[in-house]
């Protein structure tokens, strides 16, 4: 008889282990899907906001250079509205290509492809937008000439060093960090999965 209960005992404490083990594994689950799309989101509502500043500026620049004393030069003007342009499109295929982020409808292997190349045109992004913020700033600078304005050339030096030191600050403290998170909890749910 106690041989009977104590297998009795030992199957229903068996059972119960296993909805457990199961209630805890669809837990850890969800909470590896909440971080990833938590990042994502963060990633995503920035380019949004990027775009937005993006769409601002071409009018209020317009606007500005209507108003200041002493207008940029019509080859300027055309550099920067261009400049301008490509900023917003480059904005516009980065969103297209975040939107293709679905956690329901990919698997593991394509949310992982789209988060690195995301990373990987987001690092290439910066590298070049540092080389033309450089190349920009010294040329505005020669063709100003600066010689005739030393604080135009301390606020051109300062700028063409401080904007590239945040733009790799930003890059590593939010880009990087959102990615290698998303990154982490895919890596982590590929092997929760197997």
């Amino acid at each position: 008889m106690e041989l009977e209960e104590l297998k009795l005992n030992w199957q229903l404490l068996n059972k119960q282990l296993e909805k457990n083990e199961i209630l805890n594994r669809k837990i850890i689950q969800d909470m590896l899907q909440k971080r990833t799309i938590s990042s994502y989101n963060k990633l995503f509502y920035v380019e949004i906001i990027s775009l937005a500043i993006g769409f601002a500026i071409i009018p209020t620049f317009l606007i500005l250079i209507q108003l200041v004393k002493y207008p940029p030069s019509l080859p300027w003007i055309i550099t920067l509205m261009v400049l301008f342009c490509c900023i917003i499109l480059w904005t516009s295929i980065k969103i297209w290509w975040l939107r293709k982020f679905n956690m329901e409808n990919k698997n593991i292997f394509q949310l992982s492809k789209i988060i690195y190349t995301y990373r990987y045109w987001t690092q290439k992004e910066y590298i070049v937008s540092i080389f033309l913020l450089i190349i920009l700033l010294t040329t505005r600078f020669i063709t100003a000439h600066a010689q005739n304005y030393p604080w135009f050339a301390i606020l051109l030096i300062s700028i063409t060093i401080l904007i590239p030191i945040y733009m790799i600050t930003f890059y590593k403290l939010f880009y990087k960090k959102h990615c290698n998170n998303i990154q982490k909890s895919l890596d982590e749910l590929k092997e929760f999965k197997e």
